[in-house]
């Protein structure tokens, strides 16, 4: 097997063999964001050729962590579960990192499990990953606010906090604010489990149709974001954030009672969401939401020291 990396010429090849090996929910998700745009952009994407036949893809993000070590994610889509080909581009891909881009630094690998994507867990084991808690998926049920939901959302309102729309003219008003929006990403995210990198380009991404983003601001400042996105069978809150100076304000509840009003005014589905299963904080703003815990999908950890080789 080889690795090769997805460039113009090979990037539509890449996209349809995603589509081929993919669930529902992740061709729906690709057929809703410029994913050409995407994989060109992020530079993280390869190709494992079996001869000249691609049998998998093997996407890699990497973030610094801010205890000093390199997060790296993987994620490797195989033609088929039932061959090892998954645990073979696993293989193939870590020894490539011998002579990596991060190869000076220590290391966290990690492959989260999913419905869609099983992943062998006793080769995972023996090729040196454990097991570990990852993320977790949430869905709520269509409707507007019910009695009960977003507790926190009014104390919020009540100390200042607004909850609006990113608008085009808010846009046209500031061309800087999917600047400021990502540096905010850039704050809460970094090295999280799941997490990859975004810029000004990636926020305003999330800002096109259909998709949309909601503002909490204070005193004209913004306090955190929420993006939404709406799917086939349901509408994904794909981010929220807050900036750590106003947890327990009440900011993130009332950003999720909004948009729960939007889904239920635009398109009255189910709205779906992951998080971070160490981050009580996140989970919990999700529980406060109405929403109910569907699943949960354990992250594969392997740590290397610097200069070694994985």
């Amino acid at each position: 097997m080889t690795l090769v990396r997805i460039t113009d010429s090979n990037v539509d090849a890449f996209i349809a063999f995603l589509k081929a090996h993919l669930g529902d929910e992740g061709r729906d998700f690709l057929g809703r964001i410029d994913a050409r745009a995407l994989f060109l952009k992020r530079s993280g994407d390869y190709f494992c050729l079996q001869g000249d036949t691609p049998c998998a893809t093997v996407s890699v993000s990497r973030t610094d962590h801010h205890d000093g070590y390199k997060v790296i994610g993987i994620t490797i889509i195989p033609a088929s579960h039932n061959d090892g080909t998954l645990i073979f581009a696993l293989k193939e891909f870590l020894e490539s990192e011998a002579q990596g881009p991060d190869s000076d630094h220590p290391r966290l690998y990690q492959i989260i499990d999913t419905v869609e994507n099983p992943l062998p867990a006793d080769d995972l084991r023996a090729a040196g990953f454990t097991a570990q808690p990852g993320r977790r998926k949430y869905l709520r049920d269509p409707g507007p606010p019910r009695p009960g939901e977003f507790p926190m959302a009014d104390k919020a309102l009540a100390r200042g906090y607004r909850i609006v729309k990113l608008s085009p003219e808010m846009v046209a008003q500031d061309p800087e604010i999917f600047t400021r929006l990502a540096g905010i990403h850039t704050h809460i995210f970094a090295g999280k489990t799941g997490a990859r990198a975004m810029d000004a380009d990636d926020m305003r991404a999330c800002f096109n149709p259909p998709g949309g983003i909601v503002l909490a601001l204070l005193d004209g400042e913004i306090t955190g974001y929420m993006t939404y996105l709406p799917m086939k069978n349901d509408v994904l809150a794909s981010e929220c954030a807050s900036l750590r100076r106003h947890w327990g304000s009440g900011s993130a509840d009332a950003m999720c009672r909004f948009v729960a009003r939007i889904v239920a005014d635009q398109w009255n589905l189910p709205i779906a969401a992951f998080g971070n299963a160490r981050n009580a904080a996140a989970c919990k703003v999700m529980e406060r939401s109405g929403m109910r815990r569907v699943a949960d999908y354990p992250v594969w950890e392997y740590r290397v020291e610097a200069g070694m080789a994985p």
